[in-house]
């Protein structure tokens, strides 16, 4: 898809537009994209406003197994 380069002290969350934002001329159906819970915050209405996507945070089930 897409590489960038940014100085070291951006999180990956505050980057995201800047990755993704010339993607709507690569793959102009893409409409919705989904992500970890790495990327929650205010991301998703940066993606709809930016790019006119919705985004929805992905949540990793439970497996039950905990360290103990």
């Amino acid at each position: 898809m897409a590489i960038k380069v940014h100085e070291a002290d951006i999180q990956d969350r505050t980057s995201a537009v800047l990755l993704l934002r010339d993607l709507p001329n690569v793959v102009p159906r893409m409409g919705h994209m989904w992500a970890d819970t790495g990327y929650t915050g205010k991301l998703a209405s940066d993606i709809k406003t930016h790019l006119g996507w919705t985004m929805e945070i992905v949540k990793r089930p439970w497996s039950g197994w905990q360290w103990t």
